[in-house]
């Protein structure tokens, strides 16, 4: 790769994906629906917003937008969790898409990587490969179901390179919306009870340095329009996660494990098969009790 092109660059995982593609010294442009890139990240990328992505003539006028290599389009909206059923925000992400699907095709770009979710297959028994039958646990993940669809038939229809990304439940220091791990480390920092449901569910979760690993080999090595379930390929009850977190903390007395209902009438699992992956040169640094470390560290 020598020149990558991320939407929603100033996102959780859009900044370090950056920052990480400028270490390897490719060319970034970088898009977001607000008007400016976040601080560290200015002057070190050609940015535009959406509204700019959406008047070639501009684009066209500029020698950055040709020959890209890849495109990460990362940009969502509705991602936290008390969003993921609101329509208004999940609708937004048909036109979003829509119109960086067309700029791939306007500008001959080689690959197109678009990361969908292990949601999508709440209801998989067994480890999550793609190729399940669809079990969407809320409009967030039907939404990327059906965007799945639609951007695997256009790309086909005009020869794009699609890597559609199976990501699971990924954490990390500046992750914080109200995900089971942000929630737990910061209630227990602030000596505050965690209520949790019975916490049965088996989750593979990822840490976002690993993910943006998994992400820069998928862009330079990824197999064309393969599809790639990414976690750390270690998982566990999420009663496992809590506990550990709790016990670096020494607060295992603060935990009320079980204490809430069940959103769903089902449990839905998240364990994914890493092989195709692994086939790239993936391995994650740390176990998780490592990590949670890190991320107390910069508390």
């Amino acid at each position: 790769m020598k020149k990558v092109f991320v939407t929603g660059c100033n996102g959780f995982i859009g900044t370090k994906l950056i920052l990480s593609l400028l270490k390897h010294n490719i060319f970034v442009i970088g898009c977001d629906v607000s008007n400016d890139a976040r601080l560290e990240l200015r002057g070190k990328i050609v940015y535009l917003n959406f509204n700019q992505l959406i008047n070639r003539d501009i684009c066209f006028k500029k020698d950055e937008f040709m020959n890209i290599d890849v495109v990460y389009h990362l940009a969502w909206s509705g991602v936290s969790t008390s969003e993921k059923n609101n329509f208004d925000k999940q609708f937004l992400n048909f036109d979003i898409t829509f119109k960086v699907l067309e700029f791939c095709r306007d500008f001959s770009v080689k690959k197109i990587i678009i990361p969908g979710s292990t949601s999508q297959f709440s209801k998989c028994k067994s480890e999550i490969t793609g190729n399940e039958k669809p079990s969407p646990s809320d409009l967030y993940s039907a939404t990327k179901c059906a965007i799945q669809v639609i951007a695997s038939y256009f790309c086909e229809k005009n020869n794009l390179d699609l890597n559609w990304l199976l990501i699971t439940s990924v954490y990390g220091s500046s992750r914080n919306d109200n995900n089971l791990i942000s929630y737990t480390i910061e209630n227990l920092c602030n000596d505050i009870v965690v209520k949790t449901t019975k916490l049965e569910q088996e989750r593979d979760y990822l840490y976002i340095d690993d993910l943006i690993i998994a992400l820069y080999l998928i862009g330079d090595k990824g197999k064309r329009n393969e599809i790639y379930p990414i976690g750390s390929g270690v998982h566990n009850k999420l009663k496992f996660y809590v506990e550990t977190i709790a016990k670096i903390l020494n607060k295992s007395n603060l935990l009320d494990i079980g204490s809430l209902p069940y959103k769903n009438k089902f449990i839905d699992n998240s364990i994914v098969n890493v092989s195709k992956l692994n086939e790239l040169g993936f391995h994650v640094s740390n176990d998780f009790a490592d990590n949670i470390k890190i991320i107390l560290q910069s508390k």
